[in-house]
């Protein structure tokens, strides 16, 4: 005989699995016990937790969008420290780019055409993880102007880089599981 201690989670699956049997003997019943006994623990599979990461998404990039959008030349001169475009598109960018974060903000955030707004939201940040990670590999201290502009430096740039990253793996993961919610 062994010793379960409260932390066990042993004791929670026997009494689902009680539970399950009561039912009816059905494929669907087992079926929907399997499925409730495996993942009953399991945060990350949990519908809950997609919302929450969609949400937090949508208002990142409604955020971003809007501080960009309140002062267009900043982010024009923040983009112009990657010095990886032609000016005569560094404007194009500066005013185009903000809006589409924000209207992309507000889809997350309203769950409309999940798959498609979080796709976006992916290919947007593995953009910036690129832009990012070639001003690095290059030293320049840069201004990712992100939230704002701020002082460029290759430290800034780093923090930019990482948030882009978690971004992308955030973005990744939330559209791998959209069809679940």
């Amino acid at each position: 005989m062994s010793n379960k201690t409260i932390s066990d989670p042993a004791p929670t699956a026997i009494s689902e699995s009680f539970e399950c049997e009561s039912l009816k003997n059905t494929d669907a019943a087992s079926s929907e016990c399997l499925t409730r006994t495996v993942r009953k623990n399991d945060l990350l599979n949990h519908p809950w937790f997609l919302i929450l990461i969609r949400i937090a998404l949508g208002g990142i990039f409604l955020y971003a969008g809007a501080t960009k959008i309140i002062n267009p030349q900043a982010f024009a001169d923040s983009i112009s420290t990657f010095q990886m475009l032609p000016p005569q598109f560094i404007n194009l960018i500066a005013l185009g780019l903000p809006p589409f974060e924000v209207i992309l903000g507000i889809q997350l955030l309203l769950g409309w055409k999940l798959r498609a707004g979080l796709l976006a939201a992916l290919l947007l940040a593995l953009v910036f993880v690129m832009a990012i990670g070639q001003g690095i590999a290059r030293g320049l201290p840069i201004d990712c102007g992100c939230f704002g502009s701020s002082e460029p430096s290759v430290l800034s740039a780093w923090f930019s880089f990482g948030r882009a990253f978690l971004l992308a793996v955030a973005s990744a993961w939330a559209f791998s599981r959209a069809d679940r919610a």
